[in-house]
């Protein structure tokens, strides 16, 4: 008998722990009622469509159903009329409509009666995207709505646009600035360029410059014996600039050739070769920014 009793306490403590699991795997209150993809939060409401496919606009027992209209037509606005669920004749309706865009811009839209409809005589060009305002005048009676369509507008947290490094302006004119990358190289402007030769010839007694020297105006730059007087003279820098070439030494004779080379390097050519494609694209008198590779 003590065996049956221990049996049944064991099948007791079993049937316990397996409706403890079961309460377990169970899903929360909250998550029943929120529904299925409803995360916690109300998803927001469909506005109210009228038989046109516009929005239905109510105030009471008077409705207006407006529409933006573009079958065959450039996008216009289009309402239809109510009163207790019949339809109001379109002439005995004023009506207005405000879309304020951004940057506060504002379309005053206008209304004429149309067969069985108003028809507006403004194009709603795009982006659809503004504040809708609405105002109806019918039997000594005004009615006046507003709701957003945000058509293609999105809002970023401004803490999500810092870390992004986001920033936002308001367009308007400016110069839109161009670059086109050309090749190219530096040479020397030739009126800026002296070779420098001896006036009588003779030998070279001295040469105290080399390549890449800096030498002023008036400078002695070799001193030459005269083949024919056989007295020594002094032969000076014609320019002030740098040695780029040497082409003699001392104790050979000057035989009419040119001595040195100096440039002076305060101005210089950019020769750039621009491509067919971009010739279009490049003005004379534009702003050039060289830079060595």
């Amino acid at each position: 008998m003590r065996r049956t009793k221990d049996g049944a306490r064991k099948g007791l403590w079993m049937i316990a722990l397996l409706a403890a699991l079961g309460a377990c795997n169970s899903p929360p209150p909250e998550a029943v009622e929120a529904g299925p993809g409803a995360h916690g939060e109300a998803a927001e409401a469909e506005p109210p469509r009228g038989p046109h496919g516009g929005r239905l606009l109510a105030d009471g027992d008077f409705a207006v159903e407006l529409a933006i209209f573009e079958t065959g037509v450039p996008p216009e606005f289009r309402a239809w009329v109510t009163r207790g669920g019949q339809p109001v004749d379109p002439s005995d309706v004023t009506l207005r409509v405000t879309l304020t865009r951004l940057g506060d811009v504002k379309d005053e839209i206008g209304f004429a009666p149309q067969d069985d409809f108003l028809r507006g005589d403004t194009v709603v060009y795009e982006p659809h995207s503004f504040v809708v305002t609405i105002e109806a005048r019918q039997g000594g009676e005004t009615h006046r709505w507003a709701y957003d369509n945000f058509e293609g507008r999105t809002r970023i947290d401004p803490a999500a646009a810092a870390a992004f490094g986001l920033e936002t302006a308001v367009a308007g004119a400016a110069s839109i600035r161009e670059t086109v990358r050309v090749y190219g190289r530096i040479v020397p402007d030739p009126a800026r360029v002296s070779e420098v030769r001896a006036r009588f010839d003779g030998v070279i007694k001295s040469l105290d410059v080399a390549v890449g020297d800096t030498v002023r105006k008036g400078q002695t730059l070799a001193v030459v014996e005269s083949n024919e007087s056989l007295k020594t003279y002094t032969i000076t820098a014609p320019i002030g600039g740098t040695v780029t070439g040497r082409l003699a030494n001392p104790g050979e004779q000057t035989a009419g050739r040119p001595l040195l080379t100096l440039m002076d390097t305060s101005t210089v050519w950019a020769e750039l070769a621009i491509f067919p494609a971009d010739l279009a694209r490049v003005r004379a008198g534009a702003r050039v920014q060289v830079s060595a590779t």
